[in-house]
C-alpha cells in the first residue's frame, strides 16, 4: 500500500495513486486503452470504462483499487467485464457513467444503426454483471420513434463523429441524471427537417419506460420563447431537489450561424417554469456555448460551464435560483477564462460547500490537437483559488500528442479522479489521474 510522506497542496497529483498520481493504460491483457469515463465508488475504488480496441460497439469495464492498482478480482476474476451492443449498432458518443447507489451504476450513450437512432442505457451491478431486470438483459434501447414521430431525417444520414467532435461534446452529448425517486432524465437531439437540429428532454421511470406524467408524453421539445434561433441544442441537464429540470446549451441564428449559450428551466411536470427568468431562457453573449450545468446543494446557485469564442476561452456562468445573475460571482457577469496556450473550454464542474467551483476541460481546443487536460478552482466570488496547486489551476499534457479528457468523478473525500486518452495512428495510450482535495 502506497503512503504519502508529506502534505501536498490541493490540486496536485496524489502520490498515493499509481505512479506519482497517474495510472497509465493499457492494462495487461485488457484489449483497450481509450478511457471514455471514470467513476469513483463509495469504497474509494475507481471504475474505468474503455472502448474495446478495434470495435465501436464493445466496451470494457475495469476497476482500480484506491491506490490505483488494477483489481484482478473484478468480474469474477477476469479483471474486466464486457458490454456488447446489438450487431450493427454503433455508439455515436462514448458510453458514460451515472452513479446509482450501492447496487451499481447506470451508463448512457447515443447509438445509431442502418434503421434507427436513439439513446441506450446500460445498468450494471457492482460485480460487473448486467442487471437482468433492466431492459433487455441490462440494456435498454430507446429509439427516437418512441419519443418523436415527426422526424424526417433517417438514422442512415447520421455518421460517426470525429475524435474532435467527441471531445467537443464531452459529457454534453449524452447527459443523464437520476432523480432521488429513481426516475431518469436525459436529453437527445433530433432532425425535425433536413439539417435542422432540435433537442428533446426525456423523463423515464426507474424501469426506463417513458414517464407520461412529464408533459403528458414523457418528453418535451426544447422550443423556448423569447429568443430567435434557427437551430437549438440542449447539451447539459440538471435536476433540482424539487424535480425542476435545468437545461443548458447553445442556439444558432443568422447567416453566419453564430452560437449563443442559453439556460432554461422546466417544472417537474415538463412545462416551462414561469418562475425562472419570467419563463424565458437566459441568453448569454454571442459565440458562446454551455455544455454542462449543475445546482449547488448548499445554496441552490446554478452553475453552467462551456466555451466562449472559437473554443479558445472557457466560460463560467452563475445564476441565482430564479435565473437572475448571481452578483457575488464575478460581479454578476459571465466569467471568461484563459488558462492554456491555444485556448481551452470547460466540460464539467463540481461545487464545494464553501461555494468554490472546480472546473474541468481541455486546452488547445480550437485547434483540435496538442490538447491538454485543464483543471481549475474558483472561489465563490469568481477569483482563482491560489491554494489549488499554488496558482489556481493544473495542466496535464502527458506523453502523447493530445490528451483527450473524457471523464471526471469526485471521491467521497473530495479527491478528484480524471480519465482520458491519447489516441494515435495504430494505437495510443490512456490515463487515469487523481488530484488531492
Amino acid at each position: 500500500m502506497k503512503t504519502v510522506s508529506s502534505i501536498a497542496l490541493p490540486g496536485t497529483l496524489d502520490p498515493g495513486f499509481g505512479e506519482d498520481g497517474i495510472v497509465n493504460l493499457p492494462f495487461p491483457d485488457v484489449p483497450g486503452f481509450h478511457v471514455t469515463d471514470v467513476l469513483a465508488l463509495p469504497d474509494k475504488k475507481v471504475m474505468v470504462c474503455l472502448l474495446r480496441e478495434g470495435n465501436s460497439n464493445e466496451y470494457l469495464m475495469c476497476r482500480l483499487h484506491e491506490n490505483g492498482d488494477f483489481d484482478e478480482s473484478f468480474a469474477q476474476g477476469l479483471g474486466f467485464a464486457e458490454i456488447t451492443f446489438r450487431p450493427g449498432c454503433a455508439i455515436h458518443y462514448f458510453l458514460a457513467f451515472k452513479s446509482l447507489d450501492e447496487s451499481g451504476w447506470l451508463m448512457s450513450a447515443r447509438y445509431y444503426s442502418d434503421s434507427q437512432a436513439g439513446r441506450v442505457l446500460v445498468r450494471q451491478r457492482l460485480d460487473g454483471q448486467l442487471d437482468a431486470n433492466f431492459g433487455e438483459g441490462g440494456i435498454r434501447y430507446i429509439p427516437q420513434s418512441e419519443y418523436l414521430v415527426d422526424t424526417k431525417r433517417s438514422a442512415t444520414a447520421l455518421s460517426a463523429p470525429s475524435v474532435q467532435e467527441e471531445s467537443a461534446h464531452f459529457n454534453a452529448s449524452s447527459p443523464i441524471i437520476r432523480q432521488m425517486d429513481g426516475k431518469i432524465i436525459l436529453v437527445d437531439f433530433v432532425f425535425s427537417e433536413v439539417d435542422v437540429t432540435k433537442s428533446v428532454v426525456i423523463r423515464l421511470n426507474a424501469d426506463a419506460s417513458l414517464d407520461k406524467s412529464f408533459n403528458e408524453k414523457g418528453f418535451v421539445l426544447v422550443e423556448p420563447t423569447g429568443i430567435s434561433y434557427d437551430t437549438i441544442e440542449a447539451m447539459g441537464v440538471a435536476v433540482q431537489n424539487d424535480g425542476k429540470v435545468l437545461i443548458s446549451g447553445r442556439y444558432t441564428r443568422g447567416e453566419l450561424g453564430n452560437e449563443n449559450a442559453f439556460i432554461t428551466r422546466y417544472g417537474a411536470d415538463g412545462k416551462i417554469d414561469e418562475t425562472f427568468n419570467a419563463g424565458e431562457p437566459v441568453s448569454i453573449a454571442e459565440r458562446s456555448s454551455l455544455g454542462s450545468i449543475s445546482v449547488c446543494e448548499s445554496d441552490g446557485r446554478i452553475v453552467a460551464v462551456g466555451s466562449w469564442g472559437n473554443l479558445d476561452h472557457g466560460l463560467i456562468v452563475v445564476l441565482n435560483p430564479n435565473g437572475s445573475n448571481n452578483l457575488d460571482f464575478n460581479n454578476g457577469q459571465p466569467l471568461v477564462t484563459d488558462l492554456a496556450v491555444h485556448g481551452h473550454t470547460w466540460s464539467k464542474q463540481s461545487t464545494g460547500t464553501d461555494g468554490a467551483i472546480t472546473v474541468y476541460g481541455f486546452g488547445g481546443a480550437n485547434f483540435g490537437q496538442n490538447l491538454t487536460s485543464v483543471t481549475a478552482r474558483y472561489r465563490a466570488d469568481g477569483s482563482l483559488d491560489q491554494t489549488f496547486n499554488g496558482k489556481g489551476f493544473n495542466l496535464y499534457s502527458g506523453t502523447g500528442e493530445s490528451q483527450y479528457l473524457r471523464g471526471v468523478s469526485i471521491m467521497p473525500d473530495e479527491r478528484i479522479v480524471i480519465g482520458g486518452a491519447a489516441p494515435e495512428a495504430g494505437g495510443g495510450t490512456g490515463w487515469v489521474l487523481r488530484y488531492l482535495a
